[in-house]
């Protein structure tokens, strides 16, 4: 398997503290199922960082929730070479919170679907940062 595609340790989010700090944080975009609150940060390695949050009160069953998390984790790792890329060039780094919202379980390909339009919203973010 290509090295490209995997998810390693170093690009989790495990730190109580980080989140709420994301969670604090203003910059969001939203495309349902899924919000994202996301920082910007000067650092070199690794360039992303991410953490993917499930409420409890909506699916009180640990199984449905690692089963959102697994299909979320999935579909960051498919769609995040693009913004390795970029945040490479311009030497950033940025940390991602993805946050289920919806009230029921939905296919992998909606959630694919939904992260890759984020995706596309968050280089769109950072090239504007880039110009300023």
């Amino acid at each position: 398997m290509p090295k490209k595609f995997k998810f390693s340790r170093q690009e989790r989010i495990k730190s109580e503290k980080e989140i709420k700090e994301l969670l604090a944080t203003k910059n969001k975009i939203f495309h349902y199922p899924l919000l994202v609150k996301w920082e910007i940060q000067k650092r070199e390695k690794p360039p992303v960082r991410v953490a993917f949050l499930v409420s409890r009160r909506k699916y009180p069953r640990a199984v449905d929730r690692n089963l959102i998390k697994r299909r979320l984790r999935e579909s960051y790792r498919i769609y995040k070479e693009p913004l390795l890329k970029i945040l490479k060039q311009q030497n950033l780094a940025i940390n991602l919170l993805f946050i289920y919202i919806s009230p029921e379980i939905l296919s992998f390909t909606n959630i694919k679907r939904s992260l890759s339009e984020i995706f596309v919203d968050i280089n769109k973010e950072i090239q504007t940062l880039d110009q300023r």
